[in-house]
């Protein structure tokens, strides 16, 4: 090839059209072959910043959880107790434990007038060393 000849102006363009033409398909190919490489590239940076996030979520969704299962067994033992309480059963229950603690504390009263009654009259006698020698004289 010689420099200083002359080329016709179809040939220089034509040569200069093949010239780019060439440089753009090697462009292209090598873009092409390091576009896939790029690509995951960016999904990899995307999957190291979002991991952590979605860990420390997941933890905190598991301890929630937790938290929502101990809530709830709390709550249902609350609603059984309220149950127990409001049944008809357990209002019997409690009517007949209030007419006994009425029935002993009467019992009680009496006892107690019984053995006022008895000091008196027991004056002359010694007086016991203790309480429960008291309770086994006044009975």
């Amino acid at each position: 090839m010689d420099l200083f000849s002359k080329q016709s102006p179809v040939e220089a363009a034509t040569k200069t059209a093949a010239s780019k033409l060439s440089n753009g398909a090697a462009i292209i190919i090598n873009d092409l072959t390091k576009e896939p490489t790029r690509g995951l590239m960016h999904v990899l940076r995307h999957v190291q910043k979002s991991v952590p996030i979605l860990l420390e979520t997941h933890t905190a969704l598991e301890a929630a959880a937790v938290e929502l299962q101990a809530v709830l067994e709390q709550l249902q033992d609350a609603q059984e107790g309220v149950m127990s309480v409001t049944s008809p059963a357990t209002q019997q229950d409690l009517a007949s434990l209030a007419s006994s603690m009425q029935a002993l504390d009467n019992l009680a009263q009496q006892l107690q007038q019984q053995q006022q009654l008895q000091q008196p009259a027991a004056a002359g006698q010694a007086a016991p060393s203790s309480n429960f020698a008291k309770l086994w004289q006044s009975s």
